[in-house]
């Protein structure tokens, strides 16, 4: 998937996960899961070096099992000792399940993820997506994420962006993957 996809299942998800509609309860919610959900792309960074290079790197060390472990403790830990207001444990665990999702939404693509590199080269991935990503998928998070916010529907949030991800999970497996 790209980073369309992600951010905006980062806006679903931190609408899910939400307790009360504030505005600094959003900032939070939606900061820490958008996060959770690009930060295993960070080795796009590798394009500057080339097409080669992101190749070679791309989602083999930041999507591994490893990276699950251990980013989500570092960044939660950093945004612990920035904002003392939420606790370190809730942080923890909206990245790495952000984590988690992302990692779950690029098996669905076309790019082998390689869970226990540098240990083992096997990548898994199902193939729904034949492309580098897909503008249904984007447009159906855009839209469900559109559809979170609207005030009508505040209460339902929730509803809304399960929606959302089931949606999607039924255009991946009933579509022609673009």
């Amino acid at each position: 998937m790209d980073i369309i996809a992600h951010s905006m299942s980062g806006i679903l998800l931190g609408q899910m996960a939400m307790k009360e509609d504030t505005k600094t309860e959003r900032r939070y919610y939606f900061g820490v899961c958008v996060l959770g959900l690009i930060l295993p792309d960070i080795d796009t960074i590798s394009y500057l070096f080339g097409p080669d290079a992101f190749a070679a790197v791309h989602q083999r060390f930041t999507h591994t099992i490893f990276a699950v472990a251990i980013f989500p403790l570092i960044i939660a830990w950093m945004l612990h000792h920035w904002d003392k207001k939420h606790s370190y444990i809730r942080t923890y665990l909206l990245l790495l399940i952000g984590m988690m999702v992302h990692i779950s939404e690029d098996l669905i693509a076309h790019w082998p993820v390689e869970f226990f590199h540098p240990l083992s080269k096997k990548g898994w991935t199902f193939g729904l997506i034949q492309k580098d990503f897909s503008l249904v998928v984007d447009f159906i998070f855009i839209g469900g994420a559109m559809l979170s916010f609207y005030d009508k529907l505040a209460k339902y949030r929730r509803w809304v962006a399960g929606v959302t991800f089931l949606a999607v999970l039924a255009y991946l497996l009933s579509g022609p993957g673009y």
